[in-house]
């Protein structure tokens, strides 16, 4: 099993996932610039604002491209995947839990290992259709991620990536999560990063309205 961390390049987050990941080889994948990513904003703004009241903002666009790029190298592999971001908190059960991942990923095709504030604990690896699906440590297959870089050509970009990707008409695959947690994360308000900034304005133009009023029909959004 492969596995990937996503990085915005903090060396204290990367010395943090190290000594968590310890003997376990991953391969890392660093966020693009912030030139890069306002271009990719400049990009799909039309799309976006179809869809949403307002662009997505810095950090949510970096969300995006990070998993993207993550994606498309797993759609190359032939067996399942892991992925952590860099602010994730691993629990030291990981390496023991390795042969469950891999079931567990290969059965659902996308799922979450993570914490997050809706899990049942008591329910089998659950389908997760009614909150954003935690990206902080999840497992994916070629097949799935394929699949879902097909979807992001006409549909991406849309919405911040947590929420898009468990929004099935769009992405036309169910994620899922598992009762049991591998990960939590740390908390915001020490991670250094550009997620909460530059924040659009949001537009209320009567094409864009439309639009929104139709795609909101029509996907079930």
């Amino acid at each position: 099993m492969k596995i990937y961390v996503l990085t915005v390049g903090d060396q204290q987050r990367l010395d943090l996932i190290a000594q968590q990941l310890g003997n376990i080889e991953y391969e890392l994948i660093y966020s693009e610039s912030e030139e890069v990513l306002n271009e990719y904003n400049k990009t799909y703004s039309d799309r976006q604002l179809k869809f949403n009241t307002r662009t997505l903002g810095l950090g949510e666009m970096g969300a995006w491209r990070i998993h993207v790029r993550a994606w498309e190298k797993i759609a190359q592999q032939e067996c399942p995947c892991l992925i952590f971001e860099d602010n994730a908190l691993i629990s030291p059960d990981l390496a023991e839990n390795l042969p469950q991942i891999m079931s567990d990923i290969r059965d659902y095709g996308m799922i979450s290992f993570a914490e997050h504030p809706k899990r049942n604990v008591e329910a089998m690896p659950y389908q997760i259709t009614r909150w954003n699906l935690p990206l902080y440590m999840y497992g994916v297959t070629p097949f799935y991620a394929d699949a879902i870089l097909s979807r992001i050509e006409k549909l991406g970009y849309t919405f911040p990536i947590d929420g898009w990707i468990r929004k099935g008409k769009i992405t036309q695959i169910r994620v899922f999560a598992t009762s049991y947690k591998l990960a939590s994360r740390r908390p915001r308000k020490v991670l250094g990063s550009y997620a909460q900034k530059n924040i659009p304005k949001k537009s209320y133009k009567i094409t864009y309205v439309l639009y929104r009023l139709f795609n909101k029909i029509k996907y079930r959004i």
